[in-house]
């Protein structure tokens, strides 16, 4: 038969079992609250890294237009210096050559560049 001791150890033990529920429910409560947060800062967050990433890209487009602007800046500074160099290599280029003609020639193109009516001027 049951006796009274071990009707007092099993309450004691359901005591114990019923504690441990509580205590276990309440870290659950706890842990969902704490889940909870953590999902709702998680979206935050992954919303901040997508405005981030938008951001990025704005960013990066607005340097490229920036460096397309320096370039065509750049090409129609050059376009007049090449220009203007190219002008000066021929130049130097026809005075390279005049000086490498024969003293005959040079006369003879001196006096066709007189004033342009093709006579000679003696004085």
């Amino acid at each position: 038969m049951i006796n009274l001791e071990q009707i007092q150890k099993l309450e004691a033990r359901v005591n114990k079992a019923v504690e441990l529920i509580r205590t276990l429910k309440t870290e659950n409560q706890n842990l969902r609250r704490t889940l909870d947060s953590a999902q709702s800062r998680m979206q935050e967050l992954e919303q901040l890294v997508g405005e981030f990433k938008n951001g990025q890209k704005d960013i990066e487009q607005s340097i490229l237009r920036a460096l397309e602007n320096l370039n065509e800046l750049e090409d129609e500074i050059e376009e007049p210096q090449s220009a203007a160099s190219a002008k000066k290599s021929r130049g130097a280029a026809e005075e390279e050559a005049e000086d490498n003609m024969p003293f005959e020639a040079k006369e003879s193109k001196d006096e066709t560049e007189g004033d342009g009516s093709g006579e000679l001027d003696i004085f």
